[in-house]
């Protein structure tokens, strides 16, 4: 299994020590998990980070995706990725993750980039591009769901508050319940899941 990772999601994951997992997750090592090649420089240069991530959050996510690949320029269909810019103001992360074409079809791409997604659905004259994605696109609360079901909630929830949320503003509304419990959190999560899947049809995993 091959993993493609955006610059968001590693930086959510990361500051809850949460990155490491989705190799048990989806049975891969770091070898087969791609990040882009500005993920380096998003995390070392981004000002705006700082605000939102401590320094050791930061750190964390350097140290993890170290032992990652970069994706490798033949890996990201240039044809597609042209056709990508017609998709109005879309991320040129989102852009080449949107274009990769693995030479092995088990592959998935982990995004948290929702406005992305459901402009990429919409849009028009990409079926060929929507059809290879179907079903091989992650969402941050899919892998939230899929943690919880490998680990205590306890663990999970506590990493996911000490971290301020992944700096996100679902999970904070979703593990900031006054009275929260596995089946709420999983009844909230599988309802941003929901409706997010109504927006893309079936390009979620």
């Amino acid at each position: 299994m091959e993993l493609f990772l955006d610059n968001d999601i590693i930086l959510k994951l990361a500051s809850a020590d949460l990155l490491q997992e989705i190799e048990k997750i989806f049975n891969t090592d770091p070898k087969s998990i791609y990040i882009l090649p500005t993920a380096k420089h998003y995390v070392l240069r981004n000002k705006k980070l700082k605000k939102k991530y401590s320094q050791e959050e930061l750190n964390n996510a350097l140290s993890f995706i170290s032992n990652y690949s970069i994706i490798p320029d033949d890996y990201i269909n240039q044809e597609r990725f042209i056709s990508l810019s017609n998709i109005e103001n879309i991320d040129t992360g989102e852009q080449a993750l949107f274009a990769v074409l693995p030479k092995s079809v088990d592959f998935l791409i982990l995004t948290r980039d929702k406005t992305a997604l459901v402009k990429l659905y919409k849009q028009p004259n990409l079926d060929n591009i929507k059809k290879d994605l179907a079903g091989k696109i992650v969402c941050l609360e899919s892998i939230i769901l899929m943690l919880l079901e490998l680990n205590s909630f306890e663990e999970i929830s506590k990493k996911i508050i000490d971290s301020n949320y992944c700096g996100d503003i679902a999970l904070e509304i979703i593990f900031s319940q006054t009275h929260m419990t596995l089946e709420n959190v999983q009844f909230a999560l599988n309802s941003y899941y929901r409706d997010l899947k109504k927006q893309t049809g079936d390009l979620l995993l």
